[in-house]
């Protein structure tokens, strides 16, 4: 159910490097994405995500800040773990192994005592001025925001807590981090007061198991479709030939993760439009693009297969696993 494959193709603007995993999800084997350190806080390698799960395989995920969020759509087990800050494409799994691409918009309510709604920003990143956010558990310990907003920490519904800010976040519930224009609407609430929580993806996306968020799309029904303008992404994605992976679906089920090398002599790389052209020639009906340059990275049973283009492993926030599709659901 699990097939490797590597080339070395020659081109006129130099050799490239190509890693190519092929997964039949009902064969046994299912994709998983996993945190570094099973939080938002800090990095690490991607063998180390590997050798946790004790992954058959693995390639790098979403892009990701410094600090370890995620700049983009990440949903494990059902929970939604971060959010895109605007619409943007997204891989999602489904409870059958099957696998999804399209873009995705995520939309958050927070039902007021007087049944009145107010709209959640976004999930589990730094909040910015005038938005509410919503913090859990996957993003430490505490909000790690500073005292301008005010927090209120939401558990089976209710308020239990409120602060300005660096609220505790609970493991059995939330908190809701308002700032400026947001933190007015919140501003009447009180401990006990009840607040529901609704959180949406869209249907299919609702339906989904995992998710994992990059892009831009690379392939839509066969045909080549490139999102990065409509996505807003900038030339540190788009620009270049660079190392890339990503994923994609071909008509029968079958998965594909693919690692291409770059930034070497040994491996100039793809531009987005090239990998978009190498996705559809591997048979993907659709396909999508996943963080890349030193992140790009592909491990097949506990072994670093490519050479990745900072010359060593890159420290990164999430991984794609593949493993026995029991450990996937």
């Amino acid at each position: 159910g699990l097939t490797y494959t590597s080339w070395v193709r020659g081109r006129t603007e130099g050799p490239v490097g190509i890693y190519i995993l092929e997964l039949n999800p009902m064969a046994g084997f299912a994709l998983k994405p996993a945190l570094s350190n099973d939080m938002i806080p800090g990095i690490e390698p991607l063998t180390q995500i590997s050798n946790r799960y004790n992954a058959t395989a693995a390639v790098n995920g979403s892009y990701f800040a410094s600090n370890g969020e995620i700049i983009g759509l990440l949903k494990i087990d059902g929970e939604i773990v971060s959010t895109s800050r605007r619409p943007r494409t997204a891989a999602g799994i489904l409870n059958d192994g099957r696998l999804v691409i399209d873009q995705v918009d995520y939309q958050g309510t927070a039902m007021l005592p007087e049944n009145t709604p107010v709209a959640i920003s976004g999930v589990n990143y730094q909040r910015p001025d005038n938005e509410l956010i919503l913090y859990n558990r996957h993003y430490g310990q505490t909000t790690r925001t500073g005292n301008s907003g005010a927090e209120y920490t939401i558990i089976a519904d209710t308020v239990v807590s409120i602060q300005n800010g660096n609220s505790a976040i609970p493991t059995n519930g939330v908190v809701l981090s308002a700032h400026g224009t947001a933190a007015k609407k919140l501003a009447h609430v009180n401990v006990g007061d009840r607040i529901h929580i609704n959180q949406t993806l869209g249907k299919q996306w609702d339906e989904t198991v995992h998710a994992l968020g990059a892009g831009p799309m690379l392939v839509k029904d066969g045909s080549i479709y490139l999102t990065t303008k409509i996505e807003e992404f900038g030339a540190d994605v788009a620009g270049g030939r660079a190392p890339r992976t990503a994923i994609g679906v071909k008509p029968d089920g079958k998965i594909l993760l693919v690692v291409v090398d770059g930034r070497q002599s040994r491996s100039v790389g793809f531009s987005l439009l090239e990998l978009a052209i190498l996705m559809q020639e591997l048979g993907a009906v659709q396909a999508m693009n996943l963080d890349g340059g030193g992140s790009s990275e592909i491990i097949v049973n506990q072994k670093v297969m490519n050479k990745p283009s900072d010359g060593r492993e890159r420290q990164v926030g999430s991984g794609l696993l593949v493993v026995p599709h029991k450990l996937a659901i």
